[in-house]
C-alpha cells in the first residue's frame, strides 16, 4: 500500500485518499503517485466515477519550498489538475478541515465540490507573483466571476466556505459525510449527460464586461495582477483548452521575471518561518502584563489562533476598557463577514482577567507589556520572576529593541528579551533576543517559537546586545540614506527613490527620520557600533538639523505641515552640511539617479547583515531578508538585501564597494566571506534548500 495514497472501490466509485500530505508538500512523489492511482480508477471497469478526498489536513497542502524556489518536476502540479479537470470519468472533491493553495487548486480542477460546513479555503498563489493552476482560474472565472475571484486571490485570505463570495464553488455544503454524499453526487454525475463547463459571462455578457472593467481599474499595477485580469476576460471568451494555453502562457511569462523570483522567496522566507520544528508545543494560554497596544495586537492574534489569553492589569490598568475594544475588533470581523457570529463568541471566550501574577495559577508563557519607561524594567522583571518562579518563561520587551544588551542582567535560562513588530502596511514578526551564554537553550527558544509560530508570527532568534537586528538595519537603511543626501540627492529624491523603485518602502528615509526625531540615529550609532569605530568621521547631517533648531517629531519637525516637504530652513542645514563635507574632501557632489540610491543603501543593508551573520548573532542571510522587507515595510518584490545581491551579482558588489568612498566606511566595509564566495562559485543560503557554507 502506498503512504501517501490509499484507495478503496464500493458500489462504482473509487475513493481516492491523500494521506501524511501536509509536513511533506504536495511533492513530485505524491503527485505522481496520486496520477497513477486516478489513472487506476479510471481504467478499472467497476468504476464509474471517483471521490477524490484526503485524510484531515492533507488537503491544506502547498507544494514544496524547493519546486517554488526552482520550479516543479513532473508531473507538475497542472498536469495533475488537467487529468482531473479532463477525466473522462466524473471527479468529486471531498473536502475536509483545511484546503489551501496547492490543495485547493487540486479540488478546484475537480467536476464537482463537496464540503464540510467547517472547511476553510485559500489561494495565496498570487502574492508569490505566480497565476494559479489554469483549470482553477477557469473554475474560479465560471463560479465566481471576475471581481470576487480577483479579490479571493488578491487577499490570499483564507474564508469559511459558507462566506457569500466563495460558497459559489460547491454544489454541497454538509455538516457530515462529506464522502458518503460525494459518491452520491459522483454516481448522480456518471449516470447523467456530459455537461459543457460554463463560460462566464454566457448569460449576460455585458455584465461580465463591466466586472472585468471593474475588475481592471481596482486592479494593482503588478504584472502578475494585471495577468489575472486578462486570464479572467479570456475566460468569456475562450473555450477551456484556449483558456487554459492562455493562462499558461501568461504564468510562464511571470515566472520568468525577477519581481516574481523576489516574491517568491519572500513567501518561502515566511513560510518557514512559521513552520513549527515539532520539538516543543505552543503554549495553550498565555499571560500578558499589561493592557496597551502591544498586549492589544497580541491578544487579537493569540485568541484567533486558539490561544487563550490572561491578562494581567497593572496599578492604573483599565481591564474593562481593553477588554471592550477587544470585542469591538471582533464585533467588525463579523460585520465584514471574515468571521460567524458563533465563532467570534467562542474565541472571545478565551479571553480572562486574573488579579494578581503567581499564586494557584500555573503560567505557561509570561509577556510584559506594562513598563512605561526603560527605567522601570529592571524593578519590574525582578518583580515578575519573583511572582512566577524561576522556571516559567518569561520574555520581557520594554526598551529590548535597542537595549537587549544593557538588560542582559536580567535575561537567563528562562528569560529572553522581545520587540513584537505589528505594523499595519508590513509584515508582522518577533525578535526573541536570548541571553549569549544561554542562546543554545533549545528548549526556552523552541517554547517561545512555537507558540508565537501558532500566533502567526514569524520568529527571528539572536543573541541579546544594544541594537537587535532590526534596529542595526534601520540604522544601515538611514545611514546609507545620508551617505545619499551627502553626495548630492535632494530630501524630496531621496524619498522618491526609496518609496519607489525596487524598494517601495513606506518609510521613506528622511521623513522617516524626522519622525522618530534627529537625536535617535545618533544615538544608535555611537551605541551599536562603537567597535566599528562607525561615529568617528565627519559631523552627521542630524547635528546641522539640530542646530536649526530641529528636533524631529511632531514638535519640530524639518517637514511642512502641509506639504510634507522639508523647509527652506531644514533645506538650508543640508547644504551648510555638504559644503562643510565639500570643505573637509569628503565627498565631490553629484547627480545621483534613484537606481544609484537604492544601490548605496542596499549596500549598506547588506554589510549591516553579513556582519551580524559573521559575529554569529543571526543565522541564516534569509532571515535577514525577511527582517529587512518587514522592518523597512517594503513592497512585495523587494526581496531583501542578500536576494538583490545575489540576483544582480556578489562580483557586482564587491566592485561597488572597493569604489565607494563612503563618509561612514564601517557600514561599507567588505564582508570577509565575499571574495572567498565569488572564487568557489557559493550562493546565499536560501530556505529549504542548500545552504552556504560560508553565510
Amino acid at each position: 500500500m502506498s503512504n501517501f495514497i490509499q484507495t478503496s472501490v464500493g458500489n462504482g466509485v473509487a475513493v481516492v485518499s491523500l494521506r501524511r500530505v501536509t509536513e511533506l508538500g504536495l511533492g513530485p512523489d505524491i503527485r505522481s503517485e496520486l496520477l497513477d492511482a486516478l489513472r487506476e480508477a479510471d481504467a478499472t471497469p467497476d468504476v464509474a466515477a471517483i471521490v477524490l478526498t484526503s485524510e484531515l489536513g492533507a488537503y491544506a497542502a502547498d507544494l514544496p519550498l524547493a519546486e517554488r524556489l526552482k520550479g516543479q518536476q513532473n508531473p507538475s502540479l497542472m498536469q495533475l489538475c488537467d487529468w482531473v479537470q479532463s477525466s473522462r470519468k466524473p471527479v468529486v472533491a471531498a473536502l475536509r478541515g483545511q484546503v489551501f493553495d496547492a490543495g485547493f487548486e487540486l479540488a478546484l480542477a475537480a467536476q464537482a465540490r463537496v464540503a464540510h460546513q467547517n472547511v476553510r479555503v485559500r489561494l495565496a498563489r498570487l502574492r508569490a507573483g505566480r497565476l494559479p493552476s489554469p483549470q482553477a482560474l477557469a473554475r474560479l472565472a465560471a463560479n465566481l466571476g471576475a471581481r470576487d475571484s480577483q479579490h479571493l486571490l488578491q487577499s490570499g485570505e483564507s474564508y469559511s466556505v459558507t462566506h457569500p463570495m466563495v460558497a459559489p464553488l460547491f454544489d454541497t455544503i454538509v455538516g457530515q459525510n462529506a464522502v458518503g454524499i460525494a459518491a452520491d453526487l459522483a454516481r448522480s454525475l456518471a449516470q447523467g449527460p456530459e455537461h459543457a463547463a460554463p463560460m462566464p459571462g454566457a448569460d449576460d455578457p455585458l455584465a461580465y464586461q463591466e466586472a472585468i472593467r471593474t475588475a481592471r481599474a481596482l486592479s494593482s499595477n503588478t504584472p502578475e495582477a494585471i495577468a489575472l485580469v486578462d486570464t479572467l476576460e479570456a475566460a468569456q471568451l475562450l473555450p477551456t483548452p484556449a483558456l487554459i494555453a492562455f493562462a499558461d502562457e501568461r504564468d510562464e511569462a511571470l515566472a520568468k521575471s525577477a519581481q516574481t523570483a523576489a516574491k517568491t522567496y519572500e513567501t518561502c522566507c515566511k513560510e518557514v518561518l512559521l513552520t513549527p520544528s515539532g520539538s516543543a508545543p505552543a503554549a495553550k494560554r498565555i499571560t500578558l502584563v499589561g493592557t496597551g497596544s502591544l498586549a492589544r495586537n497580541l491578544t487579537l492574534a493569540a485568541l484567533s489562533a486558539g490561544i487563550g489569553v490572561d491578562i494581567v492589569s497593572p496599578e492604573g490598568g483599565d481591564f474593562e476598557g481593553f477588554k471592550t475594544k477587544i470585542s469591538n475588533a471582533y464585533r467588525e470581523l463579523v460585520q465584514r463577514q471574515k468571521l460567524s457570529e458563533a465563532r467570534a463568541q467562542n474565541t472571545f471566550a478565551g479571553l480572562a482577567h486574573l488579579p494578581e501574577l503567581g499564586g494557584p495559577i500555573q503560567h505557561e508563557i509570561v509577556i510584559e507589556c506594562a513598563a512605561q519607561s526603560v527605567e522601570q524594567i529592571g524593578t519590574l522583571a525582578k518583580d515578575l520572576r519573583h511572582r512566577i518562579g524561576d522556571n516559567v518563561p518569561l520574555l520581557l520587551t520594554t526598551g529590548m529593541r535597542h537595549g537587549a544588551g544593557r538588560f542582559s542582567e536580567f535575561l537567563g535560562p528562562n528569560t529572553a528579551g522581545g520587540h513584537f513588530h505589528f505594523a499595519p502596511a508590513s509584515e508582522r514578526y518577533v525578535e526573541i533576543a536570548f541571553d549569549p551564554n544561554t542562546f543554545e537553550n533549545l528548549t526556552l527558544r523552541e517554547r517561545f517559537a512555537a507558540t508565537f509560530k501558532q500566533i502567526g508570527l514569524p520568529v527571528i532568534s539572536q543573541k541579546a546586545r544594544d541594537g537587535l537586528a532590526s534596529a542595526r538595519l534601520l540604522t544601515a537603511y538611514l545611514q546609507g540614506a545620508e551617505e545619499c543626501l551627502a553626495l548630492g540627492a535632494s530630501f524630496t529624491q531621496l524619498d522618491r527613490a526609496l518609496a519607489g523603485g525596487e524598494f517601495g518602502s513606506r518609510l521613506p528615509a528622511f521623513s522617516y527620520w524626522n519622525a522618530e526625531g534627529f537625536r535617535l540615529q545618533p544615538f544608535r550609532i555611537s551605541t551599536f557600533f562603537t567597535q566599528d569605530n562607525a561615529a568617528s568621521g565627519p559631523a552627521a547631517l542630524s547635528a546641522y538639523l539640530l542646530r536649526a533648531g530641529f528636533e524631529g517629531r511632531a514638535s519640530s519637525s524639518a517637514l511642512g505641515p502641509d506639504t510634507g516637504q522639508a523647509l527652506p530652513a531644514a533645506e538650508d542645514a543640508l547644504t551648510e552640511w555638504r559644503d562643510s563635507l565639500k570643505v573637509l574632501g569628503a565627498v565631490s557632489p553629484r547627480t545621483l539617479s534613484d537606481a544609484e540610491i537604492c544601490q548605496i543603501v542596499d549596500a549598506a543593508l547588506y554589510c549591516c547583515g553579513a556582519q551580524l551573520l559573521e559575529q554569529g548573532y543571526i543565522r541564516t542571510p534569509w532571515e535577514l531578508d525577511h527582517l529587512a522587507c518587514a522592518t523597512l515595510e517594503a513592497k512585495p518584490g523587494y526581496g531583501g538585501p542578500f536576494h538583490r545581491v545575489q540576483t544582480t551579482g556578489l562580483l557586482q558588489q564587491r566592485k561597488f564597494l572597493r569604489s565607494f568612498n563612503a563618509l561612514r566606511p564601517a557600514f561599507f566595509k567588505m564582508p570577509s566571506a565575499l571574495t572567498e564566495m565569488i572564487k568557489s562559485g557559493e550562493h546565499f543560503a536560501q530556505p529549504a534548500l542548500q545552504s552556504s557554507a560560508r553565510l
